[in-house]
């Protein structure tokens, strides 16, 4: 039951990773291709959960997706599940928000020009 749990959760993770990291549009669009994964590819969920989730994601606070992923992550696989959603959810931001940053880092201490070359 541990090993189809993990690997549940192994598949959620890449799952959303996947549907975060190529989808432009906002939370609709992700929603829509939450829905044609989780219920009509792997059958996790049935329609109305997911009719009832984008209702809640949608009315609740903040992000559309996130809110989103955090509903599926928690029907799929309770706190863990949840989680893991969110954190593949995130990913891209963090990544590049990261990336970002430490770009700027590196121009504010004068060791690379905005090029990318040294200065």
């Amino acid at each position: 039951m541990e090993r189809s749990r993990g690997k549940r959760l192994v598949k959620l993770f890449f799952s959303m990773l996947y549907i975060s990291a190529f989808t432009f549009g906002g939370g609709f669009v992700i929603v829509t291709l939450m829905k044609r994964r989780f219920v009509d590819e792997l059958h996790w969920l049935d329609e109305q959960e997911m009719l009832d989730m984008t209702a809640i994601a949608q009315s609740s606070p903040g992000a559309i997706a996130v809110n989103a992923a955090v509903l599926v992550g928690w029907k799929v696989g309770g706190f863990a599940g949840m989680a893991t959603a969110v954190l593949a959810a995130t990913k891209q931001w963090f990544t590049a928000r990261t990336a970002r940053r430490s770009r700027n880092l590196s121009i504010l201490a004068g060791t690379k020009s905005r090029t990318g070359s040294r200065i």
